[in-house]
């Protein structure tokens, strides 16, 4: 089988491709792409870097869900379970991190297991908090990826209790 190929035809072949693909691509995304062109920024009298998000208002525009529908405004508003993350918690998360960040592999179980019960120590308000399982997750995660140290279930919830 002996197929002769120049430069020419192959260029000629892939800017067929690529026309059929940019037909194809143009034909099922044509609302997507006429929705942002036509999208306009409402007061463009102020420089954009000096508006913050708020201010912004986009015309035309409607938010859309994961299927296309478009949300309510009550979908749109933020829970107050999301708005009611402590700074406390973020302070933890923190300093987890960078705790097993300085300690890598050069630690032992129990002596991490110590180390992070003094840092739970340190921040009683988290304890029996809502965030009380992301956090034990975290500490497993970053214990697991840091430290390379796996913690069960009984062990972070024995750093909680004790």
């Amino acid at each position: 089988m002996n197929i002769s190929l120049t430069w020419a035809s192959y260029a000629l072949i892939v800017s067929v491709c690529l026309a059929i693909y940019y037909f194809v691509v143009l034909f099922f995304y044509r609302k997507s792409f006429t929705r942002v062109s036509t999208m306009k920024i409402a007061d463009t009298s102020h420089s954009i870097s000096a508006l913050s998000t708020e201010e912004m208002k986009i015309a035309n525009s409607t938010s859309l869900n994961l299927f296309g529908e478009a949300m309510e405004e009550e979908e749109l508003q933020p829970k107050d379970e999301d708005q009611d993350f402590t700074p406390g918690a973020q302070a933890f998360a923190d300093e987890i991190q960078a705790y097993t960040c300085s300690c890598g592999d050069d630690i032992v179980k129990e002596e991490l297991i110590q180390h992070l019960q003094k840092i739970i120590q340190k921040y009683p308000s988290l304890i029996g908090s809502d965030s009380q399982y992301e956090l034990s997750q975290l500490i497993a995660i970053s214990s697991e990826n840091n430290c390379s140290i796996h913690l069960s279930a009984d062990e972070l919830s024995e750093l909680w209790n004790g």
